[in-house]
């Protein structure tokens, strides 16, 4: 079953929610920005949460947080 158009895919280069209505209409090239977009927020933002401390430095390995968000990102390719 395909995703509805409204449904939000990721955020634009202003950090704005597209849609996959809005990212369907793209060419090739601009659907690899969009999606490098999408896996940058949905994967590196929330990963990078876990994995740095109060002044911005790596506290350590976050494999759990890693390994469901690769998931996702797995699932996001293969639609």
């Amino acid at each position: 079953m395909a995703i509805p158009d409204h449904v939000t895919f990721g955020p634009n280069e202003k950090g704005e929610p597209v849609s996959y209505g809005e990212v369907r209409c793209l060419d090739q090239d601009d659907r690899i920005v969009a999606l490098k977009r999408r896996l940058d927020g949905f994967l590196l933002d929330q990963v990078s949460a876990f994995a740095d401390n109060e002044s911005g430095e790596r506290r350590g390995w976050s494999p759990f947080p890693l390994a469901v968000m690769t998931c996702v990102a797995i699932e996001s390719l293969g639609r």
